[in-house]
């Protein structure tokens, strides 16, 4: 298997600078230098010309549950008060039943496959560790290992982690993250558990707050004063809700923002459908365009840094291997990149240095590093990615009678 190699020519895209004409090396896993100039010596090494296409850090999902990863039914009463009312008619559908026959594992692995179609890296599954552990080390996408928990805070929350203030410190003392849904409705409670997150110590700097529809500008005046991080989730929100994060509010206060696509069961395909109702979301509700520049950030260098992975969500050496390359060029701007974003336009997929999901025509750099693959279409595009989709896919079609999931966009 080769452990080294290297893209060239391609245009590297961040929230702050393109580089137009260069290129990584990567060795075991990780980015050794930044190329310049389109005629690099490639000597011995396994080299990818990229002839122009857009390369990105790997995405980050701020928020999912993998364990709710199968078809979203229509929420027949939305808008919802609060989680709970959602959850209760969540539970009476024909889809959760259908989930319900389904292994544990075969869920966390369409949960997987599903962000690595999206161009996904890293995903956090904010659920309770004994949920979780089981399955994360042999997904095709690496999920964030440690955090401090709480479900919410409210008095009908789920009794995750050991109270606000020992998650809290436990992340601090740890150098993690503290993750929490937060004003997830339009309730009295959901509107307060801001305040009482605040009054149990856990609002800070390691705090990651999730959804936040609620908010208002005290609350947002207090989240900044705090140095605490949001997770936008629009698409499932304006599902199930109704509204969404006041975001203009929270960038104009220099929070930082992360999006997260949610539960596939919550009614988001992937984290490329938040990219777009983000957008469209901005334009509708503030007359205004969403700089690409703050989107591109909100799922790479802000996760990054608000879940405390420093060798994720950036193209530098020494970084992990992360970066998806996009099936057309960039001009001196972000403004095209989201415009047709979608798994059939994504070229290739790199996690940790190895390929993922991919054009067929390179299939010759799988064969290369040893990876097994199964083919797939996606968008009337022939398409290659890591061996096991195909068989969770024939498990779960045995199992329910369902042949197509709405959140794994390709055909076999």
């Amino acid at each position: 298997m080769k452990a080294s190699w290297q893209i060239t020519n391609g245009t590297l895209c961040s929230a702050d600078a393109i580089q137009a004409r260069s290129g990584l090396t990567i060795r075991d896993g990780r980015i050794g230098e930044i190329l310049s100039g389109p005629d690099t010596d490639h000597g011995d090494t396994l080299t990818l010309n990229l002839h122009g296409l857009a390369v990105l850090p790997g995405l980050i999902n701020g928020h999912d549950s993998l364990l709710a990863s199968y078809r979203a039914p229509t929420p027949r009463g939305a808008p919802f008060l609060n989680w709970l009312a959602w959850d209760n008619e969540l539970k009476t559908s024909k889809e959760f039943q259908e989930r319900m026959l389904l292994e544990v594992s075969d869920l966390y692995t369409l949960g997987a496959y599903r962000n690595a179609l999206a161009g996904v890296s890293f995903v956090v599954d904010h659920i309770p560790h004994f949920v979780r552990e089981p399955y994360q080390d042999d997904l095709v996408v690496p999920l964030l290992p440690d955090y401090g928990i709480s479900h919410s805070l409210c008095s009908y929350s789920l009794d995750w982690g050991r109270g606000a203030r020992r998650e809290y410190e436990y992340a601090r003392e740890k150098g993690l993250p503290y993750i929490t849904h937060i004003a997830e409705g339009s309730d009295p409670e959901s509107r307060s558990s801001l305040r009482r997150l605040d009054d149990a110590g856990a609002l800070g700097p390691h705090s990651v707050l999730v959804h936040g529809i609620a908010l208002d500008e005290s609350d947002l005046d207090l989240i900044a004063h705090a140095g605490a991080h949001l997770v936008w989730c629009p698409a499932s929100n304006l599902r199930l809700y109704g509204k969404t994060l006041p975001v203009r509010e929270a960038l104009e206060r220099h929070i930082s923002v992360c999006l997260g696509s949610d539960a596939a069961m919550f009614g988001s395909q992937n984290l490329l459908e938040d990219l777009r109702q983000a957008r469209e979301f901005y334009q509708k509700h503030y007359g205004a365009e969403l700089a690409p520049e703050d989107l591109l950030r909100m799922v790479t260098s802000a996760p990054a840094a608000a879940f405390r992975v420093s060798d994720r969500g950036t193209l530098k050496p020494g970084n992990r291997a992360d970066f998806v390359v996009l099936s057309g060029e960039v001009g001196e701007g972000l403004e095209t990149i989201f415009d047709t974003l979608s798994p059939a336009q994504i070229y290739l997929v790199v996690i940790d240095g190895k390929p993922v999901y991919a054009e067929e025509a390179l299939e010759p750099l799988f064969t290369a590093m040893g990876l097994l693959f199964d083919r797939v279409n996606a968008g009337g595009k022939p398409k290659l990615i890591q061996k096991g989709l195909r068989e969770v896919l024939e498990r779960v079609s045995k199992a329910t009678g369902q042949t197509e999931l709405s959140f794994v966009p390709v055909t076999l």
